[in-house]
């Protein structure tokens, strides 16, 4: 025999939850739980993946575009650009190296002027490899 203190502890705003609604509600709680868990887990994968940091982008997010007259990447004249060549170090990112050479700039706009001047597919480099990073 129930109480009424225990109908009352599972009152819902006038409804009463059979021991089957309750556990209906306590699944789709941890049902919607786990997805948004994995939700998190695949967004943060997917930017380790792809080398770009939350928040950030190369430019208008389309690594490689390049557009324009021969001699210019996207509608920047290479001559304002005023690349230099830079041998990639241990532990060097695009983002670094956008601060390094250029730090009066936005880093995603040098990302996005290193990709498309480099012609990369993304944004990942390799230690070794010789880039044309833009000063200006």
């Amino acid at each position: 025999m129930t109480s009424t203190a225990t109908l009352r502890h599972h009152e819902l705003r006038g409804l009463r939850l059979t021991r089957r609604g309750r556990r209906l509600v306590r699944g789709l709680s941890w049902g919607l739980t786990t997805v948004a868990v994995a939700l998190s887990v695949l967004l943060v994968w997917m930017a380790v993946a792809t080398g770009v940091a939350p928040g950030a982008s190369a430019g208008d997010g389309r690594p490689g575009v390049v557009s324009g007259a021969p001699g210019s990447v996207g509608s920047v004249d290479l001559d304002e650009l005023a690349p230099v060549p830079v041998s990639v170090r241990p532990g060097d990112t695009l983002w670094a190296l956008a601060r390094e050479h250029a730090p009066h700039r936005d880093p995603r706009s040098v990302v996005h002027d290193v990709v498309a001047l480099n012609e990369l597919s993304s944004t990942a480099v390799a230690v070794g490899d010789r880039l044309l990073v833009p000063t200006r």
